[in-house]
């Protein structure tokens, strides 16, 4: 009769025996997955290239060659101003029958694209119509070549600054990148995430609804930060901004990307989970960037435009991005920061709302 030994294993160390060695934390599976994922790779790296494509079509459609109808009025100085638009090739009218040099103008009226107003003293005011929106650099760059020394603002048809294409679009590098990193990308993800039951699992709904927004935050946010560096990286090589605008750039920047990642996971979170909702997230951020206040001014839009993209985060990240590349003002520069973050913070907490239902079915 014959015994057979049986040699038990060695067991293994306390603090190994219940780790799997393919779980990672929800911010790093989230990074490395981001990493490898080409087409998001692809969104993040292209859309400031398509931006700055659109601003060079753009900016040969504003130089037409075609002659701009500038009214010039104001003290002794406005003289240089109309021999500076005569030289840049632009029909200067006086203001009419029975108005002064001296007269301030005001917008434009028909048949004239834009107006000088030049003081005595104090800022020259510039004018323009629908007509010459695109045309603002060209205007601002002869005023200011007979004013040197003189501060030159310009306005559109509704009262506000005028950007011209490179002002308008350079903001649009960084608001856009974040707009295409938030639908498709971030809710496409989120929506993948949902339907495999991963969403609910990142959140941990036994957790305080403000624990599972740091968790879900901490899963994609720190990607998409990496993600725009890009789009940061242009807007500075092109702008070479100060020490101060540089911050304050990058502080937007962080802002409008953790805004847009919130949303977008939000849109994900509350989205059907079929493969039709991939050409409407797509459909979504073209519309939000030719109407939200990044690629087309508010002066090209319907009047009601106006007062609605002043409600919109993206008109406040590109109003912001603007400021900070103009050198104005810190303060106003800054205060997109509180409203982006807060959008980020509701969206956040909304979307930990939905992961607790989703897990109660």
């Amino acid at each position: 009769m014959s015994t057979t030994r049986t040699t038990p294993s060695p067991a293994a160390p306390a603090g190994r025996r219940r780790r799997c060695p393919h779980r990672l934390s929800p911010v790093r599976a989230a990074l490395r997955e981001s990493l490898r994922d080409k087409a998001l790779l692809a969104q993040a790296v292209l859309t400031p290239a398509l931006v700055v494509a659109v601003a060079v079509v753009l900016g040969q459609f504003g130089r037409s060659g075609d002659a701009q109808v500038v009214q010039v009025a104001g003290a002794r100085p406005a003289v240089a101003v109309e021999r500076a638009l005569t030289a840049a090739g632009e029909e200067v009218r006086s203001p009419g029958v029975g108005t002064a040099r001296a007269t301030a103008l005001g917008a434009p009226g028909p048949g004239v694209d834009a107006t000088v107003t030049v003081p005595a003293d104090g800022p020259v005011l510039v004018r323009v119509a629908p007509s010459a929106t695109w045309a603002v650099g060209d205007l601002l760059e002869a005023v200011q070549r007979a004013l040197p020394s003189r501060t030159v603002r310009v306005l559109g048809p509704d009262g506000h600054a005028a950007h011209g294409v490179a002002g308008q679009l350079q903001p649009a590098v960084l608001v856009l990148t974040a707009v295409v990193l938030a639908l498709p990308g971030t809710a496409g993800r989120v929506r993948s995430w949902r339907r495999r039951g991963t969403l609910a699992l990142l959140a941990g709904t036994t957790t305080a609804r403000g624990v599972r927004a740091v968790r879900l935050a901490g899963a994609l946010l720190p990607s998409r930060l990496l993600l725009a560096v890009p789009a940061v990286v242009l807007v500075v090589a092109v702008n070479r901004p100060g020490p101060v605008p540089l911050v304050v750039l990058v502080l937007l920047a962080a802002a409008g990307t953790a805004a847009g990642t919130a949303v977008g996971a939000l849109v994900g979170g509350l989205l059907r989970t079929g493969r039709e909702t991939g050409p409407l997230l797509w459909a979504l951020a073209g519309l939000v960037g030719l109407f939200g206040g990044v690629l087309l001014p508010a002066a090209v839009l319907p009047d009601a435009a106006d007062t609605v993209l002043q409600f919109t985060p993206t008109a406040w990240f590109a109003d912001g991005v603007r400021t900070a590349l103009a050198g104005g003002p810190v303060v106003p520069a800054l205060l997109p920061t509180a409203g982006l973050l807060a959008v980020a913070a509701v969206a956040w907490g909304a979307l930990t709302g939905v992961c607790a239902r989703s897990a109660h079915r």
